[in-house]
Parts: C-alpha cells; sequence; structure tokens
C-alpha cells in the first residue's frame, strides 16, 4: 500500500520508502502488506517508520484490510500485527529471493 495525497492511476510505478507492514491472515494463512510513503512528496519527508503515522491513520489502513473481503464467500481476514520498517524490508525482500527462485525454475 503506497499512501498518497494524490490518486495513483493502478498499475503505475513511483518511488517509494517502505515504513512498515501489516500482517493479516486469510484463508490462505498469512498475508503480509508492505506499507509505504511516497518518495518525492515532501509531506513525507518525516515518515520513515510505521511509528510516524498517526494512530488513527494506523487503524483506517486495519480496518480496511479487516473488511475489505466480508462480502465474498468464504472469504476471512484476521488483523494480526504491525511491524517496523525493518521487518518490512525483511518482507521485501524475501518476497524479491522467492519471486526469483520461482521465475527461475
Amino acid at each position: 500500500m503506497v499512501l498518497s495525497y494524490e490518486p495513483l492511476e493502478v498499475g503505475c510505478i513511483v518511488k517509494v520508502r517502505v515504513i512498515g507492514a501489516l500482517i493479516i491472515e486469510d484463508e490462505h494463512g498469512d498475508d503480509p502488506k508492505i506499507l509505504s510513503v511516497l518518495v518525492n512528496d515532501a509531506r513525507f519527508d518525516g515518515y520513515n517508520d510505521i511509528q510516524d503515522l498517526h494512530n488513527h491513520k494506523l487503524k483506517e489502513i486495519q480496518e480496511f484490510y479487516e473488511t475489505y473481503k466480508r462480502l465474498e464467500p468464504h472469504k476471512w481476514v484476521k488483523f494480526k500485527e504491525w511491524r517496523n520498517t525493518k521487518e518490512a524490508r525483511k518482507i521485501v525482500d524475501y518476497s524479491i529471493t522467492q519471486f526469483k527462485n520461482t521465475k527461475l525454475k
């Protein structure tokens, strides 16, 4: 998820800074969501970790992910935890490695 003050087109490529991760579980198991901010937006200059976000914004994001599958039959989501920037980067690195290993086979 990219936090932005302006709408972003689906599929667009932008430079972001990872600030944390939301760990949720769904019908397929753990499903981490990476939270990032736009690098080239001065309004996000002070955002370097999940702790830099207001608690209300974290609750809004959590609420979105807890409810976005609610109307789909046999699907569910459970919030597990927030993770900091360091942990989120580990998730990103692991995902890149998994992708490369899958593509090479």
